[in-house]
């Protein structure tokens, strides 16, 4: 489990592990920032070298959440593991919600948001089909 907190407002704590069979993955993302208070599934994971991007539904959503985001939506994120064992020069960043199930593995653009506390851990070997 992976916390990062930004910038102290925008928290997250995840965890997304390949399953082996193209880019599904389980594992799950609790994220907190300003009114945005949801919980979501990781169901897809595409690793490049040290980055990541992880996919997944919303399965819980806090009461003053923003009405796009709602149960059965999915969101995506992008992290960065500098490989430092503290967490210095890792990244994290919310690329938003999407309506529907992403075809195929994909890659979002790698815009990265550096970390100020926590520690991204990236294990790159998951082959993209």
């Amino acid at each position: 489990m992976t916390q990062v907190d930004e910038n102290l407002t925008e928290k997250a704590n995840f965890e997304a592990i390949g399953t082996g069979v193209g880019c599904e993955a389980t594992g799950n993302l609790t994220y907190r920032y300003s009114v945005y208070d949801y919980t979501a599934s990781v169901e897809r994971l595409t690793v490049v070298g040290q980055h990541a991007t992880f996919w997944g539904p919303i399965t819980k959503v806090g009461k003053d959440n923003p009405p796009q985001y709602t149960v059965g939506k999915w969101v995506s994120f992008n992290v960065f593991d500098s490989t430092q064992p503290d967490g210095t020069g890792d990244g994290f960043n919310s690329r938003g919600v999407f309506g529907d199930v992403p075809e195929g593995c994909p890659i979002n653009e790698f815009t990265i948001v550096p970390i100020t506390k926590g520690d991204v851990i990236v294990k790159p070997g998951v082959v993209i089909p």
